[in-house]
């Protein structure tokens, strides 16, 4: 097999190391090989820092496997143009590679040649084993995008209670809402520390944590609209009562399309193109919600027998009820660029 050198930066542990080549690991004789471990190790090649893959075979190498098997005779190969995540500099760009194909990758015996207790990459029977870190973060995550989705539907309650009047009710469901809305925040520190403890590449975890940073605002933006009415307390009258009801349901509502764009990029592994369609879900409420804020807001100020301090007050209730939309289209743009970067 023809033997290749090239130079890429490779992440180890104590930080960047410059120009890998072959003869850096001798039992490594060629790319051929060295990309045939990668597939046999974690089932992967798209979109894999290749600092991940010399500190996977570095840990092959501890694990005591000197002599890995190389792709047996007239097995079939494909080309794959191996695309990163990140800026060029850090990943190799236009070159084509040669790898073996999935189900290859998956029949390959290398796992259970380490055995249960085998390198760090790799659990028992050779199946991937994610980054805990990494994994702590997902997990994180999700957890953070439910408690986000409870604060609204709560803050949804709190609001239609006081609309009908239950002041009380509505008084108990907002401390809710603040309790919650602060559960989030404790889950986004969290996530803020394992990322900059060491989880993801240094240029994701800005990223990373932007995205979670717009998801925990559309709470924050939900706390505040209940605030405002338990503090405040608009005197709604009964004519916009029902226009009031739906803006409620309509911008705080707009936490469904947006988890689910989040779910599809992180959890679900969807393509990009489906969770770019959720995102732009996100863009068609909140355009939905700004048609109602329209005709609500002309209606306000056409009403018959209210003073005018009344109706501004009125509109700045308003305002708050919208805003809840308006931070989730801001979460839901910064998703799309994440999701763009990684399609470079």
């Amino acid at each position: 097999m023809k033997k290749v050198s090239f130079s890429i930066k490779c992440r180890k542990r104590h930080g960047w190391a410059c120009s890998w080549r072959p003869g850096l690991f001798p039992w490594i004789e060629s790319v051929e090989k060295y990309l045939h471990l990668c597939k046999a190790s974690i089932d992967r090649l798209e979109h894999l820092d290749l600092g991940f893959r010399i500190s996977c075979f570095e840990s092959l190498r501890r694990a005591g496997l000197k002599n890995p098997a190389a792709p047996a005779a007239g097995s079939p190969l494909r080309s794959d143009k191996l695309q990163g995540i990140f800026d060029r500099k850090d990943f190799l760009s236009n070159f084509y590679i040669r790898s073996l194909t999935p189900q290859q990758a998956a029949g390959n015996a290398l796992g259970h040649e380490l055995g249960p207790n085998g390198a760090r990459c790799c659990g028992s029977g050779g199946r991937p084993m994610l980054f805990r870190k990494e994994r702590e973060v997902g997990k994180l995550l999700v957890k953070h995008l439910n408690t986000v989705e409870e604060c609204i539907t709560t803050g949804i309650r709190t609001i239609q209670e006081y609309l009908s009047g239950n002041i009380k009710d509505a008084k108990e469901l907002a401390k809710q809402v603040d309790a919650i809305e602060t559960r989030a925040d404790l889950i986004r520190y969290e996530i803020r520390d394992k990322l900059y403890a060491g989880a993801y590449l240094p240029r994701l975890r800005e990223d990373i944590y932007r995205l979670i940073e717009g998801v925990d605002e559309v709470a924050n933006a939900t706390e505040a609209c209940c605030d405002f009415f338990l503090n405040q307390r608009p005197d709604v009258p009964e004519a916009v009562k029902a226009e009031f009801s739906n803006a409620v349901r309509e911008s705080l509502g707009i936490v469904e399309p947006l988890k689910e764009a989040f779910m599809c990029f992180f959890e679900k592994d969807c393509e990009n193109e489906t969770a770019r369609r959720h995102v732009k879900e996100v863009g068609v409420k909140e355009s939905d919600v700004d048609h109602i804020e329209w005709d609500l807001t002309k209606k306000i100020f056409t009403l018959d027998g209210i003073d005018f301090g009344r109706k501004i007050h009125l509109k700045l209730c308003l305002n708050a009820v919208t805003a809840v939309a308006d931070q989730a289209k801001y979460a839901a743009d910064h998703l799309d660029l994440v999701i763009l970067k990684s399609t470079v």
